[in-house]
């Protein structure tokens, strides 16, 4: 049964009459007291006024004593009024909260003894004007907020009753719920703690929470201090030209907390207040605790405090360079404060700073070598020019070098979006490989094939095998774009710069053979075929194979012989019987009837050097090509 069904026969439509208008007056009473009403909009901006400038906990504490003191404002006013029954003074505390606007209150539960001091009073509350303006200034809250309507309650029944009455919310339309639900006990009838809430009823020393508010805001006065100056000081090392490890080392004398800076694949980029086993301890630890919950949380900009052992502690902060996580600045401590993770944040913006400058250098660096090889390719450039724009841009013209073309290709025909993805990439990749290395070289990409000028010097002086090297290389690419596959051709040496187009042209004509075997082709191992392979035209050198040696293979198919093999090692020994005999192990006589054999096969003299030429380029390109096995 509601409330309004119930109004007449509890005599509560009495207190309708409680409220006077006197509008010539400018005074509206309620019994003997004067009250005033307000527009919900500034009662709501006042509370988001309290929440801004005391916080949510003082203003909760706040509201709830206003609210009490309404309570028992009206509860004293009920006391005066005759009642039936304790049932109706309970219930004329909902209708009184209904009658001044708060929202309509309906008791469901009442269960009381004045004289024994004991209650259980439940009932909900609709269309709360605290959950409404809760909700249009701040959006749905995870607690309840209707902290008048408590406070009111609270004050009121413990006014009517004689003993403190503490109030809970269980439900609230300013979290979602489709109704307010309150429960109403005495501090006894209570099975749990009530210490919490009676903390709120506690009166406020105004002179001391303005001293508390003071002494906060000078510690954040304090706290933006120290930030401003950890800004400026490393704002001067970065315009001086510092490395990140200045950055950590002047975060370390002003702090005295260890401090590390790792990039967005955890590779230690700079420590301090740590020795070297130490901080990579710590990276590791690092790599292995951060979990997906920690990374979701980072991801989303987040500084966050991570568990290293129980009694140390990362404070993390991301570097973002435009949109993008490219590394990590943490404190590694016991326990942290609030200006830490201020002064962590200033790191991470130099950082961001100082990476996205070295991004830029780097790839305008890049750019300009690009060109500049593009340049030299297309004959754009005389001699005097090239070294002089050498000279500009740090590359060593001057001593031997090798032209290379990388070329990459899909491992799997349904994923060539994903190679045009990583085309972008691959030129970064392989710069910052040889610029780790301390190698210095000139890049240019031509759609998928991308191609250097590498000075052989800077190898020598390190000792570095040129083979061994690519091969890494190409494993390090694999590695770094797994669904791609590289391959390689090296052109001849040379210490003429003009002759970087004929070097191109021989390291292409390497890369087409590299595709056909091998990962890595040098030209100079093809040898005079290679002349043949820089036309790059493949399928034509195996026409020219077949019409040269095409009966002959057919020979060996059928008899199962090794005539083919036979004329090779013949023609590289410059038509030498008795080597060629000793270098297959035959006999004599069976080396001068295996000669009588190919001539009829061929129907060819194989002795004609003209003739012996040809075949010997033939019998080369099918060995270059992985046709013919030359293996004794």
């Amino acid at each position: 049964m509601s409330l309004l069904d119930t109004t007449k026969d509890l005599y509560l439509d009495a207190l309708e009459t409680l409220i006077q208008f006197y509008p010539e007056q400018g005074n509206n009473v309620m019994g003997n007291q004067r009250i005033i009403t307000n527009p919900t909009n500034a009662m709501g901006i006042l509370r988001q006024d309290l929440i801004k400038t005391m916080g949510l906990e003082r203003t909760k504490a706040f509201i709830l004593r206003y609210g009490w003191n309404c309570g028992v404002s009206d509860g004293l006013r009920i006391k005066e009024m005759k009642w039936a029954s304790e049932k109706d003074i309970l219930w004329a505390g909902p209708k009184m909260f209904t009658i001044h606007g708060h929202a309509y209150a309906e008791p469901l539960i009442t269960k009381s003894d004045f004289k024994k001091g004991t209650l259980h009073f439940e009932g909900i509350s609709r269309n709360s004007f605290e959950a409404e303006q809760h909700i249009k200034l701040f959006g749905l809250s995870d607690s309840p907020v209707c902290y008048t309507m408590v406070g009111y309650a609270s004050g009121y029944l413990s006014m009517v009753m004689g003993k403190q009455v503490i109030v809970k919310e269980i439900e609230c339309e300013g979290k979602g719920d489709s109704q307010c639900r309150w429960v109403c006990k005495t501090i006894d009838d209570w099975d749990e703690d009530p210490t919490q809430e009676m903390a709120f009823y506690e009166s406020l020393n105004i002179e001391d929470e303005l001293t508390k508010m003071y002494d906060s805001v000078k510690i954040e006065r304090d706290n933006l201090q120290a930030a401003i100056k950890v800004h400026n000081q490393l704002m001067e090392q970065l315009l001086s030209g510092k490395s990140a490890q200045s950055f950590v080392d002047v975060i370390y004398q002003i702090t005295n907390i260890p401090v590390i800076i790792e990039d967005d694949k955890y590779n230690q980029i700079a420590a301090a207040g740590m020795d070297a086993t130490e901080a990579i301890l710590h990276t590791e630890t690092f790599k292995k605790q951060m979990n997906q919950r920690d990374l979701e949380r980072i991801d989303k900009k987040q500084t966050i405090e991570i568990a290293i052992s129980n009694e140390q502690y990362r404070l993390i902060t991301p570097i973002i360079v435009g949109q993008s996580i490219v590394g990590y600045c943490s404190f590694i401590n016991t326990s942290f404060k609030e200006v830490d993770s201020l002064i962590l944040k200033q790191l991470a913006v130099i950082c961001s700073l100082y990476l996205f400058n070295e991004r830029t250098v780097f790839e305008t660096e890049q750019r300009l070598k690009g060109s500049f090889l593009e340049d030299i390719l297309n004959k754009r450039l005389t001699s005097q020019e090239i070294y002089r724009k050498a000279n500009y841009i740090g590359v060593e013209l001057g001593t031997e070098y090798h032209l290379f073309v990388l070329e990459k290709s899909s491992k799997n025909d349904l994923i060539n979006v994903e190679i045009e993805i990583s085309d972008q990439y691959v030129i970064p990749t392989l710069s910052k490989y040889y610029k780790d290395r301390n190698i210095n070289i000139l890049l240019t990409q031509q759609s998928q094939r991308i191609i250097g000028l590498l000075p052989i010097e800077q190898f020598e002086k390190n000792f570095i095998n040129l083979e061994n090297f690519f091969e890494k290389l190409i494993s390090y690419l694999e590695e770094k774009f797994p669904y791609c596959k590289f391959v390689l051709g090296v052109s001849s040496k040379s210490n003429d710069i003009e002759k970087a187009p004929n070097l191109y042209e021989e390291s292409i004509a390497a890369s087409n053979l590299a595709k056909q075997q091998n990962n890595i082709v040098f030209y100079d191992d093809l040898g005079i075929v290679g002349v043949l392979f820089q036309s790059g035209k493949l399928d034509n050198i195996r026409d020219f194979c077949n019409k040269t040696l095409g009966k002959i293979i057919e020979y060996d198919r059928s008899k199962n012989s090794e005539m083919t093999k036979t004329l090779y090692f013949y023609i590289k020994n410059g038509l030498n019987l008795y080597q060629t005999a000793r270098d297959i192990n035959l006999s004599i006589g069976g080396m001068r009837y295996r000669l009588q054999k190919l001539n009829e096969i061929l129907e060819v003299d194989i002795n004609n050097p003209q003739i012996s030429f040809q075949i010997y380029l033939a019998l080369q390109s099918m060995v270059v090509l992985g046709d013919l096995d030359i293996r004794i």
